[in-house]
């Protein structure tokens, strides 16, 4: 939930824990894209990978 909530305050990142979805065995996100446009994604998608890169230090 810490990640989800950064992902979310520092990123702009709507992100769900996978434990809502009953994935309780790993670390896991879900993330939804939908009909966006190819740029709209793209930006979405770089938000993302900069969030969890400062998150886990890589």
């Amino acid at each position: 939930m810490a990640l989800v909530e950064r992902l979310v305050r520092e990123y702009r990142v709507a992100a769900i824990p996978g434990s809502t979805f009953g994935v309780t065995s790993e670390c896991a996100l879900r993330i939804s894209y939908g009909a966006l446009t190819r740029d709209t994604v793209a930006e979405g998608l770089g938000r993302l990978v900069r969030g969890i890169r400062a998150v886990v230090g890589g």
